[in-house]
C-alpha cells in the first residue's frame, strides 16, 4: 500500500491524486470549440477576399476614369496627350534587325550530365543526414534532377546547321558504336541512382511520419481547454485609420510609400457643360524606394451630401495663367524617390452651398486622409476656406425607398437598396445614333464608400441582345455621365444615369445588375416606341 502513500514532501504530485488532476474536458465541447475556430478562419478568409475585391475594383474604376472624362472638349481645346503606359519589360516593335536580334530570348544553357548527377547525389546525402521534413523536399529535388537526366539526346547527329543529319547520309563507325554503348551505361547508372533515391525517400518519410505520430500523440494527450481560456484564434479586422489633412499611404509589397497633405481648394473655370468646378491641391512626397504616382497609391474623392463629385479636366487653352499650377495629368505622373510634387485634380460641384468632404484613401480603404472646405466665390483661383472634417454636416437620411430591391453580400449583410427608376429614349450620339437612358436610384447600406458599379455588371439589353454604352452630344437635364463609378458614403442616396446606343427604336429594353457569379441582383424593363 506504500504506493498510494503520501509522497508530497518534495512537491511531488501523484497521478492518482484526483484533487490535483486537471478538470474533465467534455469531448463534445472540444469538437464545438474546433468548429468555432474553423468558422472564424472561414470568416477571416472571406473578409480578406472581400477587401481584395473591393480594392481591385476601386483601382480599376480609378484607372478607367483617369483616361476617360465626360463630354467632348471644344475643337480648339485638345485633351492632353497621355498615351497608355508600356507594359513592364515589353520590347517596343521595331524593324531594326540589330535591335530585334538583341530582343530575342537567350538560349538556355544545358548543364552537363555529370554536374546534374553530382547535385542529385549531394541532395540525397544531405537528406539522409537531416531526416526531417525538409529532407523530403531535398529527395524530391534529387529525383526530379535524375529523371530529367534520363532524357538523352536523340541518336540523330547534327550537321552543323542545327538540323539532324538525314539517315541516308549517316555512315556507321566505331565512334557511333562507342556513343551508343556510353548512352546505355549512363542510362543504367541513372536508373540505379533513381532506385537509390526512392529507397532514401522512403526511409526519410518513414522517420518523419514516426516523429509526426509521436508529436501528435503527445499533443492529443496534453490537450485541454476551458471556456475561460483566451481565444488565440479570434481574428479582428484592422480598424481603418483616418488622418486629418496629412497622412501616409503605403504598399509594403512594392515598397511604395508616399506622404500627402491636402493643402488647399480653389475655384476652377466652368467646364464644357458650364458647371462650376473646384480644384483640389495636394503636396506629395515619395518616401519609398520606387517611382510611383497618386493613381498607383490611392483614390482622391470629393463628396457633397455624401455623393461623390465627377472629376473633370479643365481646358484653359491660351488662358493658362488663369489657373497657374493646374496640371490635369498630375495624378498619373510618377514621382521619383525622395522627391516632392504638387498634385491638382478638378471636380464638378453639385451645388454652391454644401461644404466639400475631401478624402484620399488607399484602394483597400484601410487608410484615409481627410479634409473639408467651405464653398468660395465663383471666380477662377478664388480660395475655398479649409475647415476640420468634424465640422461637416451629417449625410442626409435616405427617404425615397419605395420599390427598391435589397442587395446582400456573401455573408448575407445588406449592402445596398436599388431600383430601376426609368428607361426612356435619349438624344442622339455624335454619330447620330439613337440612345436609351436608364436611371437607377440606390442607397449605400454598407459600411464603406462604394459605387453602384461595385455591386456587379450593369447591363442593358434590347430584346435579349446586350447594348453598348453611348456618349451623348447634348446630355439632357439631370443626366450625369460616369455616375455609376461615383462613390456614395454609407447611408447616402444617389441617382445613376447610363446611356446606351440603340440599333432601332422599337422593342423591349431590359436593365439589370448582374453579380460576378451571374446572379441577377436588380432588374427592370420597358417597352420602347
Amino acid at each position: 500500500m506504500g504506493l498510494f502513500g503520501n509522497r508530497n514532501t518534495d512537491d511531488y504530485v501523484s497521478p492518482f491524486d484526483v484533487d490535483e488532476a486537471a478538470d474533465y474536458v467534455d469531448p463534445s465541447t472540444v469538437v464545438e470549440r474546433e468548429s468555432q475556430i474553423d468558422a472564424r478562419q472561414h470568416q477571416r478568409e472571406e473578409r480578406r477576399r472581400k477587401a481584395q475585391k473591393r480594392a481591385e475594383h476601386r483601382k480599376q474604376e480609378h484607372i478607367e476614369q483617369a483616361y476617360y472624362h465626360t463630354g467632348q472638349p471644344p475643337a480648339s481645346h485638345q485633351r492632353p496627350n497621355i498615351p497608355p503606359s508600356q507594359p513592364a519589360g515589353a520590347a517596343r516593335p521595331t524593324t531594326n534587325p540589330v535591335v530585334n536580334a538583341a530582343n530575342q530570348p537567350k538560349p538556355q544553357i544545358k548543364r552537363p550530365l555529370a554536374a546534374k548527377l553530382g547535385v542529385a547525389i549531394l541532395l540525397l546525402v544531405i537528406a539522409t543526414i537531416l531526416s526531417n521534413t525538409f529532407s523530403a523536399l531535398l529527395v524530391l529535388g534529387a529525383v526530379i534532377i535524375l529523371l530529367q537526366s534520363i532524357r538523352l539526346p536523340k541518336p540523330g547527329a547534327s550537321n552543323g546547321a542545327g538540323r539532324p543529319t538525314p539517315t541516308a547520309s549517316r555512315t556507321p563507325s566505331a565512334a557511333s558504336s562507342r556513343t551508343t554503348s556510353s548512352r546505355r551505361t549512363v542510362t543504367v547508372a541513372i536508373t540505379v541512382a533513381v532506385v537509390v533515391a526512392i529507397i532514401v525517400a522512403a526511409s526519410v518519410i518513414g522517420v518523419i511520419m514516426a516523429q509526426h505520430n509521436t508529436s501528435s500523440g503527445s499533443l492529443r494527450g496534453s490537450f485541454s481547454w476551458s471556456p475561460d481560456d483566451e481565444d488565440d484564434h479570434d481574428y479582428t479586422e484592422p480598424e481603418p485609420e483616418t488622418f486629418e489633412r496629412t497622412g501616409t499611404l503605403a504598399d509594403d509589397y512594392d515598397d511604395e510609400r508616399m506622404s500627402f497633405t491636402i493643402t488647399r481648394a480653389y475655384a476652377g473655370i466652368h467646364d464644357d457643360l458650364d458647371a462650376r468646378t473646384v480644384v483640389i491641391e495636394l503636396e506629395a512626397s515619395n518616401e519609398g524606394s520606387v517611382a510611383t504616382s497618386l493613381s498607383s497609391m490611392g483614390d482622391l474623392e470629393v463628396f457633397q451630401n455624401g455623393v461623390g463629385l465627377r472629376d473633370t479636366y479643365l481646358y484653359i487653352g491660351d488662358d493658362a495663367d488663369v489657373l497657374a499650377g493646374y496640371d490635369p495629368s498630375a495624378s498619373i505622373n510618377e514621382i521619383l524617390p525622395d522627391a516632392t510634387a504638387t498634385i491638382t485634380m478638378a471636380y464638378t460641384l453639385r451645388d454652391d452651398t454644401t461644404p466639400l468632404d475631401v478624402r484620399l484613401s488607399d484602394y483597400s480603404g484601410d487608410t484615409t486622409i481627410r479634409s473639408a472646405f467651405e464653398i468660395g466665390e465663383d471666380t477662377p483661383d478664388a480660395p475655398f476656406t479649409q475647415i476640420d472634417s468634424s465640422e461637416l454636416p451629417e449625410v442626409p437620411e435616405a427617404t425615397d425607398t419605395d420599390g427598391m430591391t435589397t442587395v446582400r453580400d456573401w455573408d448575407d449583410t445588406v449592402i445596398a437598396d436599388v431600383r430601376v427608376d426609368d428607361i426612356a429614349l435619349g438624344p442622339q450620339t455624335y454619330e447620330g445614333q439613337p440612345t436609351v437612358i436608364v436611371t437607377y436610384r440606390w442607397i449605400n447600406r454598407s459600411d464603406d464608400p462604394i459605387s453602384l458599379s461595385w455591386l456587379g455588371d450593369i447591363q442593358a439589353l434590347l430584346d435579349g441582345t446586350e447594348l453598348e454604352t453611348a456618349y451623348l452630344s447634348e446630355p439632357p437635364t439631370g443626366y450625369e455621365d460616369g455616375s455609376k463609378y461615383l462613390s456614395v458614403l454609407p447611408g447616402a442616396q444617389a441617382t445613376v444615369t447610363i446611356a446606351y446606343e440603340l440599333p432601332r427604336t422599337a422593342g423591349t429594353v431590359n436593365a439589370r445588375i448582374v453579380d460576378y457569379d451571374d446572379t441577377v441582383l436588380v432588374e427592370g424593363s420597358s417597352e420602347l416606341g
